[in-house]
């Protein structure tokens, strides 16, 4: 009953709801290089620039051990 009586009011807020994650969404910035979570003078960002400049970048590598458990 509470839709019925308010379809109206739901639609405008869900408008609205709409219309502020379109404009959030805009503002999102996504950042996956590992250098930009370093300082500038860290030893760690200096090594990543070389390997960057040198090497052509970097890039993350999973390694998956597999253990029996033990009986």
């Amino acid at each position: 009953r509470f839709t019925e009586a308010r379809g109206t009011l739901i639609l405008c807020v869900s408008c609205l709801i709409l219309i502020m994650n379109a404009l959030g969404i805009t503002r999102l910035v996504v950042e996956n290089s590992f250098i930009n979570y370093f300082k500038d003078d860290t030893e760690i960002y200096q090594g990543l620039k070389v390997i960057d400049e040198k090497l052509g970048g970097t890039t993350p590598l999973d390694v998956i051990v597999e253990l029996e458990a033990p009986q």
